[in-house]
């Protein structure tokens, strides 16, 4: 079993029954296989080792030391990789057992880096340096625009994940600062009464959608940005070390604290749920009560902007896909207000619902990612779907890439 003081670890793994150790986690799988069919990753590979009660056995059985994690770490890291942490599986467990979770804690056991050495240098900037890394952004988003990246794509010399965000990123992008100031919004007004926390999709790669977001909250307040603060979700899935992102989400809470404890909106559905477990990644008591306090001041933006319409007449359905999805109330409110606006139009999928791999999946396994992304847009086809609504602009950027590649006769689009 890991070492109960190896701080790289969570302690505790939060649950909808209370916290848990990871051992006893990992335990309440009954290995029933109601999961199987709603794991996108299973549907590919028809193999049990990839089914989500196949990674929980094969996690249980080396907590149990019946498995030598060194001598079986190829397997390890192919099941670690596999799996898109999209959670799925909790939501059809009866138990809710977060396999995502597990999986995390065995990617973190091996201290493997899984993403691209440059990308996770890049995004590492993100936590250590915030403003260093908008300003290679922004220079890297400056040279998107001479036609260099085009240049490189025909010697062949452009490197795989650097391609896929090329063709990934719409054509314009204009700074967060402008699109604001477009609607006439100011970032940092003198006496605001709400927070708005983008994505870093939303700031720096769709920041017309952040700047509807913004608008959208004005009418229910006085809301100020903060771009230059990151939520720590990317530490917590993709760096080997619990504590990077229990240091970014302190940072966070204390300037929440500084700034009013006002309500806290951000635009990302998995953003939302990150924050929301943020009091499993504290041990002392103390912090672990102001991060439930924090926590509770954390909203989605589903809960204050009113969802928009798409210009396409037709089938329409909600994509309710989200890295670590877990049961929230969140959910069934976007989906009633959603069908408010939709009406008729709206189309529920009875069995298991098409999603686009969960944010930064394609960079760890790309395959596979286009695989389940060619899975969902062959259902929406099937179906006929003229328009899909996302709750994470990283999911509309995906969906939309496909779409356009392969199914012309849909749209994906934001919430807002």
């Amino acid at each position: 079993m890991p070492n109960p003081l190896n701080r790289r670890l969570l302690k505790d793994l939060p649950t909808p029954f209370g916290p848990r150790t990871f051992y006893n986690s990992v335990s309440y799988c009954n290995r029933c296989g109601c999961c199987r069919q709603d794991c996108p990753s299973y549907r590919i590979f028809l193999q049990e080792p990839y089914s989500p009660r196949g990674r929980n056995r094969f996690i249980r059985l080396v907590l149990e030391n019946k498995l030598n994690l060194t001598d079986c770490r190829a397997q390890a890291e192919q099941i670690a990789a596999s799996c898109t942490l999209c959670g799925k599986c909790a939501a059809a467990c009866a138990g809710q057992i977060s396999t995502a979770q597990h999986v995390l804690q065995l990617r973190r056991m091996l201290g493997k880096r899984l993403l691209p050495r440059t990308p996770h240098a890049l995004l590492c900037l993100r936590r250590t340096a915030p403003r260093l890394f908008s300003l290679f952004i922004r220079m890297g988003l400056l040279v998107r625009r001479t036609g260099f990246l085009r240049v490189l794509r025909a010697l062949h010399l452009l490197p795989a994940w650097l391609n896929h965000a090329d063709e990934l990123l719409p054509a314009h992008i204009p700074a967060l600062q402008a699109a604001l100031r477009q609607r006439g919004l100011t970032p940092a007004p003198a006496k605001p009464d709400l927070i708005y926390l983008p994505s870093l999709e939303a700031a720096f790669f769709a920041p017309d959608t952040a700047a509807a977001v913004c608008a959208a909250l004005k009418q229910r307040g006085t809301p100020c940005v903060w771009t230059d603060t990151p939520s720590g979700l990317f530490s917590f899935v993709y760096e080997p070390d619990v504590r990077r992102a229990r240091l970014q989400v302190l940072r966070l809470m204390r300037r929440h604290k500084t700034a009013g404890r006002l309500p806290l909106i951000t635009d990302s559905i998995e953003v939302f749920l990150f924050l929301k477990q943020a009091p499993a990644l504290f041990t002392v008591m103390r912090l672990q009560q102001a991060a439930r306090n924090f926590a509770a001041c954390v909203h989605f933006a589903a809960d204050f902007c009113p969802p928009t319409t798409p210009q396409k007449t037709g089938k329409i359905c909600l994509d309710t896909g989200a890295l670590l999805w877990r049961q929230d109330a969140v959910f069934e409110r976007a989906k009633k207000n959603f069908i408010d606006v939709c009406g008729q139009n709206f189309v529920e999928f009875p069995y298991t619902a098409p999603s686009v791999a969960p944010a930064g999946f394609v960079l760890v396994n790309g395959p596979l990612a286009h695989q389940m992304g060619l899975a969902c847009v062959r259902t929406l086809a099937r179906e006929q779907v003229t328009a899909v609504v996302t709750l994470s602009v990283s999911a509309q950027l995906e969906l939309r890439l496909l779409l356009k590649k392969y199914y012309s006769g849909a749209q994906a689009r934001y919430w807002v």
